[in-house]
Order: C-alpha cells, then structure tokens, then sequence
C-alpha cells in the first residue's frame, strides 16, 4: 500500500512536471514568434535607413551643386539687384513728377486750360510748354488750339482732337520710350557712385510748369535736355531745336 502511495506522488509530480514543460513550450514559441518579427521589422528598418542614407547623400550633392552654381552666379544676381533698384529709383522720380501740379503761365489761355485738365486727369506723361500753343509731350511736339472757348484740340496729322483721345492715343508709347531712356541713364554700367549717369545719357526731365518756365527766364545761358529737343535761353528768350524724330513731319532740323 505505501509503494502504491508512493507510486501515485511520483506520477502526480511528473504531470505537474510536464504540464510545466508543456506551459514554458507555448512560452517559447511565442517569445521565437515574437523574435522573428522583431527581426523582420529589423531587417526592413535597416533597409529603410539605407535607403535614406542614400537619399541625404543625393540631396547633399544637390545642395552642393546648388550652392556651387549659386556662387558662381552672385555677381549676377546683384548686378540683377542693381538694375531693380535702378528701375525702382526710376519709378520713384516719375511719380513724384506725376504727383507735382502743374502750374499754368499767367496770362496764356492755352495753358492756363491744359493745366485745369492735366491737374484733373493727371496724364501718365508730363506736358512741357515751349511756345504759346507748342507743348512737348514726352517725346512729341505737339500744337495745342482752343475750340469753341472752352475744349482743348490737339493737332494730329491734318486734323484735331480732344484732350482724351490723345493721351488714349500717345500717352502709352510715349510713357513706354521715356522709361525706356530713364532706364537706360540709370542702369549700373551707366551711374556713377553718386547716381548722377555718365557720358551724355540723357538727364532727368525738367519739372513742368512754372518751374520750367523759370529755367526757360534764367540769365544766363542754360541748356535743357529734353528727348529729341534742346532748349537754350538767355535773358528771358528761349529757342527750341527739334530733332525730327519718325512721328514729326519734314526732313532737318526745326527752329521754333
């Protein structure tokens, strides 16, 4: 009876034992399971890291180059700066020009009537007076007439028109060949340090009105360098030279 006794303690003891193996078994192969992802997700995150390692070592080439290429071109970057500044200081000059009043010569209708209607409309291009009726528009010389006693007409061709037909008509190309002159007296290759252009580029434009009439009045002998016209006065008294340029009629030069 106490052999059997002890029989049966033995054989409880290896089926506790064995359900213990059997327990750590399905322990192991899911700790091997777990491993073997991990070593997976492993194998896939050093190709991953591999792949962009390669990809930063591309786009630090690229920079390289890139910075290279921008170095190399610096000095035309700013001289591209240059010019856009040039333009702006350009632009600048011009719309303080188109914001000053025009200011109209006493006693002359013509005038005294455009500038009620420069001042009013304020035309992109500035009007410059060079004679009773004779104006310079821009670049074009253009006569001036009253109708009816109050309409101003302009004379284009072999004929007249109104004061807003005109600017519809010129005030765009004659606006266009002025920056295209400022542009070309303010680039970098032609402005010495202290802005004023080199060489005989043409010369910022006169102020209108009443101020020009007071270089036109000066004492001394002055020269005005307007496009395509050169206006000397002496004591009161100016002369204006025209170049004829392709809008004016005739061949040589003009007195006026």
């Amino acid at each position: 009876e106490n052999h059997r006794l002890k029989v049966e303690d033995q054989l409880a003891a290896s089926r506790a034992e064995c359900e213990r193996l059997r327990v750590e078994k399905a322990s192991y192969n899911e700790l091997h399971r777990e491993f073997e992802s991990v070593q997976k997700e492993l194998n896939e995150s050093n190709q991953c890291r591999a792949t962009l390692h390669g990809e930063l070592a591309s786009l630090a080439q690229q920079f390289q180059d890139f910075l290279q290429e921008w170095e190399s071109g610096k000095s035309t970057h700013t001289s591209e700066l240059e010019i856009k500044n040039a333009e702006i200081r350009c632009l600048m000059a011009r719309l303080k020009q188109l914001m000053t009043k025009y200011q109209p010569l006493k006693g002359d209708v013509i005038d005294e009537l455009l500038a009620q209607y420069v001042n009013t409309f304020h035309p992109p291009v500035p009007f410059f007076r060079l004679d009773d009726g004779v104006y310079l528009f821009g670049t074009r010389r253009v006569i001036v007439r009253i109708h009816n006693n109050d309409k101003l007409v302009f004379r284009i061709g072999g004929g007249f028109c109104d004061f807003e037909k005109f600017i519809d008509q010129y005030a765009s190309e004659e606006l266009a060949k002025l920056e295209n002159r400022e542009l070309a007296a303010s680039s970098p290759a032609q402005v010495r340090t202290d802005g004023s252009p080199k060489g005989d580029l043409p010369g910022p434009l006169p102020p209108s009105g009443a101020a020009n009439r007071r270089q036109l009045r000066s004492n001394t002998t002055t020269g005005i360098r307007l496009p395509g016209f050169t206006i000397r006065s002496r004591g009161g008294s100016a002369q204006v030279t025209a170049r004829v340029t392709s809008h004016t009629r005739g061949e040589g030069p003009m007195q006026q």
